[in-house]
């Protein structure tokens, strides 16, 4: 599982649990497991050889003083399991050894605690006073049957205790709820028998809490002359006990100060979720010794004895009498009796009263802030006998066995456990049991490191003599496994890695051992002149970092090798001494919060901590705790850093034991405060939702509510958890109707906020852009819209109509447009049709007006505030936005505009509007609920109205408040979380609390749906329905209980004083059940149902009988009843048309198939569609196809084969449908989104839309057949989207994918011109002339097909008319008049040509041929505009040179030095090399050679060159290029297979 906490609820409180240490009874051990022997032989082992065999004594007895939990005023009064601890010796056993006699029987006390019976407190054995008692039994809904079946067990062992008769004690019995019932008079019953048989067969009223008015009928009735009460000269008592587990719903005070001045002696008894305050006030003096409280019914026969002995005639003849039959039963009542009233008033004064006998309700003890950030259910703590100091603790994570050290060898394994049977009660709300407590002896000196092997199950420990015993868990028991003990230093610390094979173990002498599970040394290592402090593991084991003395952290590899020093850049200006408080790194077994995200926690003794992603981190999160921190642990997730330690109070001046909370970023979560002297260690619990802290000699346990990324819209649990093997978010869809659910995967999930039908998930873009993602999804989980942000998206929320995200600076509005209903179908085709919606971003500084501002602008949302947000909350016509400094701001909406600023006086950290936005509840820092009235509200004293916008918030006030909701329906109605309590409030007026650790899914129509999220984290792959809890308020229950026991006609005036549309339905679905078709129209009008009304008169239409039950039955959704009846009457029909109303379309088939006679095949094909839209809603495609094709749903059967990608069922399908078919146009697109060219095009074409075939094939870049067919169907479109596609081409810097588009195309002259520019480009860089003519050869290519492609359209033209000299000089004329480059279309081939002669005079010039290498160089000064000037000249100086033609290499040289293209330093070495030259050799030629551009003899023009050779053809025949038009020597072209210049084949 795991925790996604983005804020922390966490409260304290006390639950007094003493642990003793073992005892002996009658001479054995008394084991711990509830059985009454122990047999267990420890497993022998061969690795602690030489060493005695040391075995643990067996677990040992839990002794009294073991649990109270719940509000601290549960201390008061008695309890049953206060039983004072049994000093006796404690005897050490080598091993565990069968008693020789049976222990005492153990039985569960509240607690679930065994306790020794008390076995003289079994019978009666004392002569109870006479009495005229009346018992008052609160038998409302809040009392479940089998509770009040132990009610009546109580009473029933209470009559057993007394004398009854009519001289004795008479016995009467008052029951209520909302009415009061009187079961029967003090007159009634006069012997035993007929008394329990008359207490068996009361039965409860299920309605309401009337306690007053019960008081005043048992006075004013009960207790009278005429209903055999004596008179009051004859001294007997008169006593009544009030039995009660809720909160009275009449004035109690008034009524039983009457009660107590008419001689009443009045004892109240609360159970569970009973108001202590009025059970105080209905009790009499002393309070001690007449208010008495029990966590169940099930423990309330425990009472009995505390009720014996005060109903006892003489408690010394009581004693007597114990004595003459049985001594030792007399002695240990005695004892029992003395020592409970000891221990209850010990308890009273250690717990309950502080500082000057305040009494201390809930956790609110000063100096202690129990929550974080809201409190919830009681924290309760651990006490070690004997005031022994701890040192450590540790939990463990998957077993849950916590182990704790201290002083004076001290060791001690506890466990608790929740047990209960009622669903409700899961998690935190379930009272904690401690199954296990095991003290484990070994050690002499006090234990100060205790670390577990989770995975092997064993626990480590040391002392602070250097012994280190390793544990095993053996059949329920620990027990020594291995022993060692170095005799030399003592250990500091030690850690096991991640996989539990190895444990490294380090002492203060700079020792390091590291040992394998087993018990075998791997390796160990001294260093030298360090004192060591601290140890761990890196996640995948191959690191271990020490932690020195000094505050030093060095780093080495797993074989003990140094690696480097680690920077801690946390101290930077600390000075003084300081020291390293804890190390942890988080292994990462329940996955990270995100990707990167820190998880190696270095904190000191002065606060200072750093927070990296690995060990050599150059960026860690620094955090200034400004405390003295003593330990620090990770949660199990890695999501919260715990803090233990002492802070300095300004205002007590002293220090107080503080725990800190911090995300792994370093973001504060909150700050809870412990009571005690010093806190020395801190330990998560495995779930993440408890921490244990070792104070003083107490382990306190404090309850976390994490801030889980959840939440509820349509029936729909959304819910978001972390796995180890992945690094997204895995978000489930929990459908809790149906019970299905739908899994996403999103990276970086920051937030899951949900509204009606529709859910947000705010994420993260990507690691690299520094935006942002809210994703808008319905109830399954499919994306219906999105948009990016540039805000970091801190809050979030949602309403029918908008989304609002919020930064610290400002705040950003999208208001969303969806279609009520789209199938997962349709989805798909929503972005074609989808308007954008409206976009903001607001300032917080800013103050709009509600006008319609300029184009969406991220820029201003960077600015800083003073003032930062800190929460946001909105309805549909209101946002409020809550600020760090306490203003809360009002902006309407949908136009925002600034209305009304109000200020608080502290933080808010939650907030939430009422269904009518007239008043705000404000949950702050601290977890203290308020309100803030936004609105005009009327007084309800004398009319007046408070001033409008004064926004004074009311003088209501809830502490430890962690969660809270509106109910949808009621803005004077509201549920919250207190601790583990959920309270509703109606018009701020508390019904009694309901035992709950749920958080509030949704409020309306007066119920209430909670989820366990706690529990579904345990196992978020599989949600279970019992998970999700529905709870009824009061008025409803009530009025249910009311129709039910009274009757519709006396329910219809409660519900008239009450008014509730739910309850006014519930009043007309009782009427329909009974048939009352008037009562119920009437009871539809007033609930403005008019569809009931409408059903209610076609009821009254209907002539039979049984066809209204069946429309009844099928009103209440007694579907299955209704069918059954419509079958019944030979109305298939009407069957299925229930069912179709109903959507149950599977039902519907197999009526449709089952039936007699025809079925209608429309009503069938329908049938199959509507299955089909099912599977297709789920993604299923396969079965949906299976569907549509006996539906015959041709449209929905292509977006299957789509979906499946089965793109051969879809050719298919567009193959069979005709010519023409609407449905062919979307087929051809889904075609074209998957490339598919061919299959497009021919769907396309078979509806006759040429012009969408063309636009396919230009978009998947198949120009050949768009111009195709842009030519079939005279399409003259075909230019501009050449255009178009080669510009975007061109922007992306893809310019040969431009050429390939254009010559695809046949626009030659463009693509020539845009290799031409390629070609440029690259000669520009001079680095490979080789590519460099191979792209001018590739331009002149196309300049040729350009050619080609004029002539060839001039031809077309001409179509015979004219001859054929007459079409080319056309064509030539329309070349001249449409190129608007002609070097381009004239010369193509120069630029190949230059380069090729270029490559040539090197290649000869390095082959030797000097002569043919300065003819082919000589002509590349008729090149000069392509090759740069300096490059020829250079290459014709070399060249002449080797040829000993002096005189050209002179005017070569003469040439380059007059260039102006050189500067004077790059011409100096020119310079310099002609001056050597020629101061060598003459400037003249040494033999006589032909100017290559010279010309014969009365020729025409310049002779055409050799491209073999470079030289001048002078003959008559030689070889011309059949495509460049290029001429060689014929005796040279024949040794090459290509053409020199082109390459193209001579073949």
């Amino acid at each position: 599982m795991t925790c996604l906490i983005g804020g922390l609820v966490l409260y304290i409180s006390f639950l007094a649990l003493e642990v003793h240490g073992t005892y002996q009874l009658n001479g054995a051990h008394g084991p711990r497991h509830h059985r009454a022997d122990s047999s267990i032989e420890p497993p022998e082992t061969s690795l602690r050889r030489n060493q005695p065999v040391r075995s643990i004594q067996p677990p040992t007895r839990l002794f009294q003083n073991q649990r109270v939990s719940g509000n601290n005023y549960r201390f008061y009064g008695y309890h049953y399991y206060h039983q004072p601890p049994r000093e006796l010796p404690r005897v050490r056993y080598l091993r565990p050894t069968t008693p020789t006699t049976r222990a005492e029987p153990l039985v569960s006390t509240p607690s679930g605690l065994p306790t020794p019976i008390i076995s003289a407190v079994t019978e009666t054995h004392c002569k109870s006073r006479p009495l005229d008692l009346v018992f008052i039994i609160d038998s409302s809904r809040s009392v479940r049957p089998a509770e009040f079946d132990k009610v009546k067990v109580f009473l029933v062992d209470m009559v057993d205790t007394l004398d009854i008769g009519e001289d004795a004690t008479r016995v009467a019995v008052v029951n209520y709820a909302s009415t009061v019932k009187i079961e029967f008079h003090l007159r009634t019953h006069f012997n035993k028998p007929g008394l329990k048989a008359a207490l068996a067969r009361i039965e409860s009223l299920e309605a309401g809490t009337m306690t007053g008015l019960a008081i005043r009928t048992a006075m004013q009735e009960a207790f009278t002359e005429d209903s055999g009460a004596r008179l009051t000269n004859k001294n007997i008592a008169k006593v009544a006990i009030v039995v009660t587990d809720g909160r009275p719903q009449d004035k109690v005070e008034e009524v039983s100060a009457a009660a107590r001045a008419a001689g009443i002696e009045i004892y109240a008894v609360g159970v569970d979720r009973a108001d202590m305050m009025s059970l105080r006030l209905m009790a009499s003096q002393p309070l001690d010794e007449h208010v008495f409280y029990v966590e169940t019914y099930g423990v309330i026969k425990k009472l009995t004895s505390k009720f014996r002995e005060t109903l006892c005639e003489d408690p010394n003849e009581m004693s007597a009498n114990l004595l003459r039959e049985d001594p030792c039963m007399c002695e240990a009542q005695i004892a029992f009796q003395r020592k409970m009233q000891t221990t209850i008033k010990q308890l009273n004064d250690k717990h309950i009263l502080l500082h000057n006998s305040s009494f201390i309700k809930d956790t609110n003890i000063p100096g202690i802030s129990a929550y974080l950030p809201n409190a919830h259910g009681h924290v309760f703590y651990i006490a070690i006998p004997n005031n022994t100091r701890l040192k450590c603790v540790s939990w463990n994570k998957d077993q849950g066995f916590i182990a704790c050290g201290g002083d004076d060898g001290l060791l001690k394994v506890l466990k608790l456990e929740a047990q209960t049977d009622d669903a409700k009660l899961k998690g935190l709300a379930a009272p904690s049991n401690l199954s296990m407590n095991q003290t484990l002896d070994g050690h002499s000196g006090a234990v100060q490191v205790v670390t577990w092997n989770e995975r092997y199950q064993k626990l480590t420990t040391s002392d602070q003599n250097g012994l280190i015993i390793v544990w095993m868990l053996y059949k329920g028991s620990w027990y020594e496994e291995m022993i060692n003990n170095r005799n030399k230093s003592v250990v500091r610390s030690m850690s096991w890695n991640a996989d539990g094979q190895k444990i490294c173990i380090v002492y203060e002498d700079g020792a390091v051992i590291v040992g394998s599970v087993d018990g075998n040394r791997i390796w160990g290592k001294e260093l030298k002149g360090i004192q060591l402090a601290h140890v761990a593991w890196s996640p995948d084991g191959k690191i271990l970092l020490f932690g020195m003395a000094n505050g030093e952290i060095h780093i080495y590899d797993n074989q003990g090798n140094f690696v480097m020093k680690m920077t801690v850049s946390c101290l930077h200006n600390v000075t003084g001494a300081i020291s390293i408080a804890g190390i942890h790194w988080y292994a990462g077994s329940e996955g990270y919060v995100e990707l990167g995200c820190p998880c190696l926690a270095i904190c000191f003794d002065n606060g200072r901590c750093q927070v990296m992603r690995y060990e050599s981190d150059e960026a860690p999160v620094f955090i200034d705790t400004l405390m003295n921190v003593a330990s620090i642990q990770w949660n199990q997730c890695g999501s919260v850093l715990a803090l233990a330690g002492s802070l300095r109070s300004v205002a007590m001046e002293k220090e107080v034991n503080v725990v800190q909370f911090y995300t792994p970023f370093g973001e504060h979560l909150r700050t809870l405060k412990v009571p005690g002297k010093q806190m020395t260690a801190v330990a998560w619990e495995g779930g993440g939702l408890r921490i244990g802290l070792a104070v003083d000699s107490y382990i306190y346990f404090a309850n976390v509510r994490p801030d889980y990324k959840w939440g509820y819209c349509s029936n729909t649990v959304v819910y978001g958890h972390t796995k180890p093997d992945r690094q997204e978010y895995c978000v489930v869809f929990w459908d809790t109707k149906n019970n299905e659910k739908f899994v996403k995967y999103v990276k970086s999930l920051m937030s899951i906020t949900t509204c009606g039908d529709f859910c947000i998930l705010a994420t993260k873009a990507d690691d690299t852009h520094p935006q942002y993602v809210l994703v808008l999804c319905n109830a399954i989980g499919t994306p219906l819209d999105s948009k990016y942000i540039d805000i970091d998206p801190l809050f979030v929320t949602l309403t029918r109509t908008h989304v609002i995200a919020a930064s610290k600076e400002a705040f950003y509005t999208w208001q969303y447009r969806v279609a009520k209903k789209l199938t997962a179908i349709e989805i798909n085709q929503v972005a074609k049709t989808k308007k954008d919606g409206k976009e903001r971003v607001y300032h917080i500084d800013d103050t709009p007006s509600g006008t319609i501002e300029g184009p969406l602008d991220f820029a201003k949302a960077f600015s800083a505030t003073r003032d930062p947000i800190c929460c946001i909350t909105a309805t549909d016509k209101t946002l409020i936005v809550g600020r760090e400094s306490g203003t809360i701001h009002k902006y309407s909406l949908p136009n925002v505009a600034l209305v009304q600023k109000y200020t608080l006086t502290y933080r808010a950290y939650q907030l939430s509007l009422n269904c009518n936005s007239s008043r705000l509840a404000i949950i702050d820092i601290s977890g203290v609920l308020t309100f803030l009235d936004l609105e005009v509200r009327s007084s309800p004293g004398d009319g007046a109205v408070s001033p409008a916008g004064s926004g004074d918030p009311s003088k209501f006030e809830r502490k430890d408040v962690w969660d809270m909701q509106w109910a949808k329906d009621n803005p004077d109605l509201f549920a919250m979380m207190e601790k583990t309590r959920m309270y509703v409030f109606r018009n701020l007026d508390p019904e009694e609390p309901i035992q709950t650790s749920g958080y509030i899914c949704n409020f309306e129509d007066l119920e209430i749906k909670s989820v366990l999220l706690d529990e579904i984290m345990k196992d978020p792959e599989n949600p279970n329905k019992d998970y999700l809890i529905n709870f009824e308020i009061r008025s409803l229950r009530d009025s249910r209980a009311l129709i039910e026991k009274v009757g519709i006609d006396d329910a219809s005036q409660f519900i008239e004083d009450n008014p509730h549309p739910r309850l006014w339905r519930l009043l007309a679905e009782a009427a329909l059940q009974k048939l009352d078709l008037k009562t119920a129209e009437q009871a539809f009008v007033r609930c403005k149902d008019y569809q009931g009304i409408e059903f209610v008169k076609g009821l009254g239409n209907l002539q039979s009988e049984a066809m209204k039950q069946a429309e009844v039955a099928a009103y209440f959704g007694r579907f299955e009843e209704a069918e059954r009846m419509y079958l019944d009457m030979d109305r298939r029909d009407l069957a299925i048309s229930l069912r179709i109303k109903l959507g149950d379309w599977f039902r519907v088939l197999q009526l449709l198939k089952t039936g007699s006679g025809d079925c209608d095949d429309a009503l069938l094909e329908q049938a199959y569609n509507a299955i089909g839209d099912y599977f297709a809603d789920r993604q299923k495609w396969v079965n949906a196809v299976q569907y549509y094709l006996q539906g015959r749903n041709q449209e929905r059967l292509a977006e299957c084969y789509y979906m499946l990608e089965d793109y051969e069922g879809l050719e298919q399908l567009a193959n069979s449908l005709p010519e023409n078919h609407k449905l062919l146009v979307d087929i051809g697109q889904m075609f074209v989104t998957v490339g598919m060219c061919e299959q497009a095009v021919t769907a396309y074409l078979k509806c006759n839309q040429p012009k969408a075939a063309v636009d396919a094939c230009v978009h998947l870049n198949q120009w050949n057949k768009a111009v195709e067919l842009a030519k079939n169907h005279n399409m003259k479109e075909i230019k501009s989207l050449l255009g178009k596609y080669a510009s975007h081409l061109l922007e992306k810097n893809k310019t040969l994918e431009a050429v390939e588009l254009y010559r695809k195309a046949h626009h030659f002259l463009d693509a020539a011109k845009l290799m031409f520019k390629i070609a440029d480009d690259e000669a520009k860089k001079r680095t490979r002339p080789l590519r460099v003519k191979k792209l001018y050869v590739l331009a002149a290519l196309l300049v040729e097909d350009y050619h080609n492609q004029v002539k060839t359209a001039q031809l077309n033209q001409a179509k015979g008319k004219k001859s054929e000299a007459t079409s080319a000089l056309a064509g030539l004329l329309e070349e001249d008049s449409s190129a608007t480059d002609n070097r381009i279309v004239d010369n193509g081939w120069r630029g190949s040509e230059a380069y090729h002669f270029f490559l040539l005079a090197q290649r000869q010039l390095y082959e030797g041929y000097t002569e043919n290498a300065m003819n082919t160089a000589l002509r590349l000064r008729d090149y000069e505009d392509i090759i740069p000037p300096v490059e020829i000249y250079s290459l014709l100086a070399i060249c002449s040179s080797a040829n000993r033609a002096f005189s050209t290499c002179s005017r070569a040289f003469i040439k380059l030095e007059s260039l102006e293209s050189l500067s004077p330093d790059q011409r100096q070495p020119y310079e310099d090399l002609a001056l050597e030259i020629f101061t060598k050799h003459s400037p003249k030629d040494y033999h006589t050679w032909k100017d290559p551009d010279g010309t014969s003899d009365g020729a025409e023009g310049k002779l055409p060159t050799c491209i073999v050779t470079g030289q001048t053809i002078s003959e008559y025949q030689f070889w011309m290029c059949s495509v460049c038009k290029h001429c060689a020597l014929e005796k040279e072209i024949g040794n090459h297979t290509f053409c020199p210049l082109c390459h193209s084949s001579l073949v």
